[in-house]
């Protein structure tokens, strides 16, 4: 059988001369995690994973945007997802096939922001009429104490639930939660959630939903070490530090926590 795939874009800043070369492998290896989460979570009805197929260069302009198209469409892709940990060149490097459903996820976590390269992709669909539906997508800023009503508001508005939710985080993602146990949604667990941070205080999703273990304290530590280093050695050469965090696979999970 011939199953619908998913085509990773692995996506870089395309300057030659030290910049691309430095990210070449961060790049590489956050497309194939991405693949293996999909993998490892989603699955065919028939009960196969997902089968995700990886670009096969890393993507700095046009030329190799087209050599990853002519791969996937020997590969029955479907959908893609662009993979970014920095900014890039948005109109040379984004999936221009009209055909297959398209995401982005760029990375904010280094020192040239891959929400950059999200902000400037979402701007080039939209300039060439593939505008991303807002209606399954909730950004933005929440009320102060009003999240969950904030959330619940734009699930009940929904024509129909997706297969996954994806959140910024295991604080919005423990709403989710809550909104799906509270009206016994999802008996069988069959909608995907995932979160961010690895956070044990919200305990309907703690340890129980896929999620990202960033360590927030360990990094405020290095941070700090690096400000006080900084203080003491005002003359030191400029430090760039890459810290790589761990995802952390765990079962589908958005039924009533029984």
């Amino acid at each position: 059988m011939l199953y619908p795939k998913i085509g990773i874009r692995p996506v870089i800043d395309g300057r030659w001369g030290g910049v691309r070369e430095s990210l070449e492998n961060q790049t590489v290896t956050m497309a194939n995690n991405a693949a293996k989460l999909i993998s490892g979570t989603l699955r065919y009805p028939d009960g196969k994973p997902v089968e995700c197929v990886v670009g096969c260069t890393t993507i700095g302009g046009g030329a190799e945007a087209a050599r990853v198209a002519e791969q996937f469409s020997t590969q029955n892709v479907v959908a893609t997802l662009s993979v970014t940990p920095c900014w890039c060149y948005g109109t040379e490097t984004f999936d221009m096939d009209p055909k297959t459903i398209k995401a982005v996820w760029g990375f904010n976590g280094t020192e040239r922001p891959g929400a950059v390269y999200l902000a400037a992709v979402m701007a080039a669909h939209a300039q060439r009429g593939l505008t991303p539906s807002p209606a399954f997508t909730l950004t933005g800023p929440f009320g102060l104490r009003t999240h969950y009503e904030e959330i619940s508001y734009f699930l009940d508005g929904l024509a129909a639930m997706p297969d996954a939710f994806v959140c910024v985080s295991d604080y919005i993602a423990h709403f989710v939660q809550r909104y799906f146990e509270e009206r016994a949604m999802d008996p069988e667990y069959r909608v995907i959630l995932t979160g961010f941070d690895n956070n044990s205080e919200y305990l309907n999703v703690a340890e129980r939903i896929t999620t990202v273990d960033v360590q927030p304290r360990t990094i405020g530590a290095r941070l700090a070490a690096k400000l006080l280093f900084g203080i003491s050695h005002p003359e030191a050469s400029h430090e760039v530090s890459y810290v790589t965090s761990r995802i952390l696979y765990r079962a589908p999970l958005a039924g009533p926590n029984l």
